[in-house]
């Protein structure tokens, strides 16, 4: 209902630069049409030779109180990034640190690749009294990525192969959900049900012709020479992809007492899936009827103290392949117990969980083509995650999260029985600081520190590859000038540590940024 206007701006090394605008804007009198829209540009450089950059998004946002019980939203984006193709660098020997992490194995002549999208939501809700209201939502979205890119393969003594592709994707998606949502009290508990019908029609147009791979198109990883002549197209990859689903979702959160409450929920699916390769006319189809239950419980065994327990289902479609093919859906099942705690006066919030996951066809990489993706027969994931936040006092609050995770394929024709799954660390942690100054000049301003770790996890899947584990520690101030403006600054990668962030083989690795630092400008207009 207040109206204002907030201006972001933002600097930092290798010439990042970002700066944004927030609006809000009452549109009436009695407040009953409010918009607030967004605006951001970026310009970002980066450590990699030739790689960078470059973003737009515009993202309105109304609401109109139609009457009392009746209000509309209409939520929208707009983004364009244009940006080089990046694979990263290769390991030797199976070890990282023999490339330079600036090193860059594409060719800076393909350009960039550019990126569309937009997307539009709107919600109608309407109350028919105090303990029912009807909604009514649509979301759409669309985008289109277009660009060319010279990518490694394989690694041959100081050589990676390389192909050329051109790229040319285009998809949409929508999805249509009618729900009624109710409150009321039936054998002495309190239930919160909610009904809902939804459709989504998702499509999905792939072109990426592209060359063979081979040396005569390589690339040299310690004296990369660019400007080789480009390769010629020979395989077409032209594929569509068409997937409609109709669901019926049933939910009831109940309360049975002050400290018991529980929910259940099913979720009845119907699924139908086509690809087609536009070069050849042949199709694969898939349609699959699924029914995915959950439920959970809460005991509150002191006003601190809770406990908590869940089980559900998931399923999902999915992506077809690099060759068009299409994949059977992923299937899953999960159990959670844990603790909720609500320490130091509530000062402190806390949750300790354990979980156990089964799935069936998860996606994964190929092992023997690089670029493609395979769905596993069964893969586990469990173990324990730590999550800890809190005003420890007026003037110091903490954010801090631990995860262990032994995550492995169970069961596949392809991948070995027992291999890690792609990039899931078994060791992670995270912790941040920061101290507000409560009185005197500094009022209002804040010093922090953050120590991020993450271990060795899978670089390959079904491989010995291993990225190793790593820890950073970012430093970050911000001096409130006046009420209306504050000045940041953020030291990232403090020691300046060597890492690599995530992989998809032993050939495409990413690095992880080096030490550098940024500077921020934040005023209320």
């Amino acid at each position: 209902l207040e109206p204002f206007t907030q201006f972001k701006a933002s600097a930092g090394r290798w010439d990042r630069y970002r700066s944004s605008l927030d609006v809000n804007t009452p549109l009436n009198e009695d407040g009953t049409l409010l918009s607030r829209v967004n605006l951001a540009v970026e310009d970002n450089g980066s450590f990699r030779d030739h790689v960078g950059n470059q973003r737009q998004i515009v993202n309105p946002t109304f609401s109109w109180q139609l009457s009392p019980d009746t209000l509309l939203m209409i939520d929208s984006e707009f983004s364009r990034t244009d940006s080089v193709f990046d694979r990263g660098i290769p390991a030797v020997d199976g070890k990282m640190g023999a490339v330079k992490r600036s090193t860059f194995l594409g060719e800076p002549n393909d350009g960039k690749i550019r990126n569309d999208n937009q997307l539009l939501q709107v919600s109608l809700e309407h109350y028919l009294n105090d303990a029912w209201k009807l909604r009514l939502a649509s979301h759409y979205s669309q985008g289109t990525l277009d660009g060319n890119s010279s990518e490694p393969s394989r690694l041959i003594g100081d050589q990676v192969t390389r192909f050329y592709r051109e790229r040319s994707f285009e998809w949409n998606d929508s999805i249509t959900q009618a729900e009624l949502h109710g409150q009321f009290e039936l054998a002495g508990w309190q239930h919160q049900t909610l009904l809902g019908l939804e459709y989504e029609n998702y499509r999905n147009s792939q072109k990426y012709p592209q060359s063979v791979t081979g040396l005569g198109y390589g690339q040299d990883i310690y004296n990369p020479i660019y400007g080789q002549p480009k390769p010629p197209i020979v395989n077409p990859n032209d594929f569509h992809e068409h997937t409609e689903s109709y669901a019926l979702n049933l939910q009831d959160q109940i309360s049975f007492n002050e400290r018991w409450s529980g929910l259940l929920g099913v979720r009845l699916e119907r699924f139908e899936q086509t690809a087609l390769n536009r070069s050849t006319r042949v199709s694969n189809e898939q349609s699959k009827d699924v029914a995915t239950p959950r439920a959970g419980v809460l005991y509150q065994l002191t006003p601190e103290v809770g406990v908590f327990a869940n089980a559900s289902m998931s399923f999902k479609p999915n992506a077809i392949g690099a060759q068009g093919q299409v994949f059977k859906p992923e299937k899953g099942l999960g159990y959670e117990t844990g603790l909720k705690l609500d320490l130091l006066d509530s000062r402190l919030g806390a949750t300790v969980a354990l979980f156990h996951i089964d799935k069936e066809n998860v996606l994964t990489a190929d092992p023997n083509n690089p670029g493609d993706s395979i769905a596993a027969g069964k893969a586990r994931s469990q173990g324990l995650d730590l999550q800890v936040s809190g005003q420890l006092t007026d003037a110091l609050r903490v954010i801090g999260a631990y995860a262990y995770i032994d995550a492995e394929v169970t069961k596949d024709n392809s991948i070995p029985e027992g291999s890690d799954l792609l990039g899931i660390a078994r060791n992670s942690a995270s912790l941040m600081s920061v101290y507000q100054f409560q009185g005197g000049s500094l009022q209002g301003s804040e010093l922090g520190a953050a120590v991020n770790y993450v271990g060795d996890r899978s670089g390959q899947t079904g491989s010995d590859f291993e990225l190793p584990a790593y820890t950073t520690v970012d430093l970050l101030a911000r001096w409130q000038a006046t009420k209306d403006l504050n000045l940041g600054l953020n030291l990232n990668n403090l020691f300046n540590r060597k890492y690599y962030e995530r992989s998809f083989n032993n050939v495409w690795v990413m690095p992880g940024d080096p030490r550098n630092l940024s500077v921020s400008l934040t005023l209320n207009l």
